[in-house]
């Protein structure tokens, strides 16, 4: 029996064409591709490796940062509070700011010392000291100014100032609240 094409094996062989000659060129398409768009893969490789530089050249710019962060924060623990506990670094509050508003003229009524404030997260505790002092205008300015210009980090946190009467009015009575700051001791 001869071999006769039907119009269904025409149709079975040309579909078969078909599909032999689309999976040749879908395992040959990456081949072609790369053969044909060689200035397109040269232009990505030349992106990436720009992009990798600027990433080099980035780590350079952020150690230096990093190393300017760790100066300047060593600048700053310098003026933290050096005692071992928070109740001697009161103590060591109490005595500059009294030694501050002795140097205006301003007359320190009372202290007291509040409860350390620590964040469990954080590195650092403040230590509160609520001072009452009476004077003038000019001397509250001076030792708030000498207070926040301390060689220690000394920072006022609450103020509240009231006319104290007098002769002539110009005494002021003021209550603030004066935090140093130390670092937390490993336990």
């Amino acid at each position: 029996m001869p071999f006769t094409l039907t119009r269904e094996r025409k149709i079975i062989l040309i579909g078969g064409a078909i599909l032999l000659l689309l999976g040749l060129i879908y395992n040959l398409a990456p081949s072609v591709r790369g053969m044909l768009s060689e200035d397109e893969t040269l232009g990505l490789k030349e992106q990436k490796l720009m992009k990798y530089t600027a990433k080099v050249n980035e780590k350079a710019s952020l150690t230096q940062q990093e190393k300017a962060l760790r100066n300047r924060l060593k600048r700053i623990e310098a003026g933290l509070l050096t005692p071992k506990t928070p109740a001697l670094a009161a103590v060591d509050i109490q005595t500059m700011v009294r030694d501050i508003a002795a140097s205006y003229g301003a007359e320190v009524k009372t202290m007291r010392i509040l409860s350390a404030v620590s964040e469990e997260d954080q590195a650092y505790v403040a230590i509160p000291v609520e001072v009452t002092l009476s004077s003038s205008v000019r001397q509250l300015v001076e030792v708030l100014y000498g207070i926040e210009t301390s060689t220690r980090l000394l920072h006022v946190a609450d103020i509240t100032a009231r006319a104290a009467g007098g002769r002539r009015g110009d005494t002021i009575l003021s209550t603030m609240t004066v935090e140093g700051f130390m670092k937390k001791k490993d336990t």
